[in-house]
């Protein structure tokens, strides 16, 4: 299937960070004509259709992303988290991290670590199932070593500012988290 730029956005969104239904079908619908793109994002009815719309391969999603030269996902920013060394994820602090990521977040993003750890404190439970709070996880582990300063910088901006797709003269490469084994978004 040959797709433009505009729905290889959508679709890596659908494809690569489990984007709930309703949320894109509106968006999906006005822009893209290919039915079988929204046929991804209906509710299934059969476990045999789960098992064969999910046979994308996280290396499928990066080799549809170098052939339309897309960098990021500016609208749900998944793959900003990839560029920071994240394997997979949708928000920084999600629930599934790695304590190697935790660590990360508390290096780079302490002011986004402590508030989670007061609230661990104040309800007196842990997102980890081991019960260590998420401060005590960070020092676990070793964090990332982050080299893509923009990155680094967009990750705290509200707005997104880094270019969506690959500037002219520029090669794309892969995000340092792609293929990573570090866990986090869910398993």
């Amino acid at each position: 299937m040959q797709l433009k730029p505009l729905q290889a956005a959508f679709y890596l969104k659908a494809a690569s960070s489990g984007v709930i239904h309703q949320e894109l079908e509106n968006e999906l619908k006005s822009t893209i004509s290919a039915r079988s793109l929204l046929r991804l994002l209906s509710p299934l009815t059969k476990i045999s259709e789960a098992i064969c719309q999910r046979s994308m391969l996280q290396k499928e999603v990066f080799a549809k992303t170098v052939n339309h030269f897309l960098l990021s996902d500016s609208t749900h920013g998944s793959n900003l988290w990839n560029k920071l060394g994240w394997s997979r994820s949708s928000c920084l602090a999600c629930i599934f991290n790695s304590p190697k990521i935790w660590a990360t977040i508390r290096k780079y993003f302490p002011h986004r670590l402590h508030p989670i750890a007061a609230y661990e404190n104040e309800f007196q439970s842990t997102i980890s199932r081991q019960r260590i709070n998420v401060l005590d996880l960070s020092a676990t582990a070793e964090a990332f070593d982050i080299t893509d300063l923009e990155a680094l910088a967009q990750a705290d901006n509200r707005e997104y500012t880094l270019p969506v797709f690959t500037p002219e003269g520029q090669t794309w490469k892969l995000p340092a988290g792609a293929f990573s084994k570090e866990g986090c978004g869910s398993v």
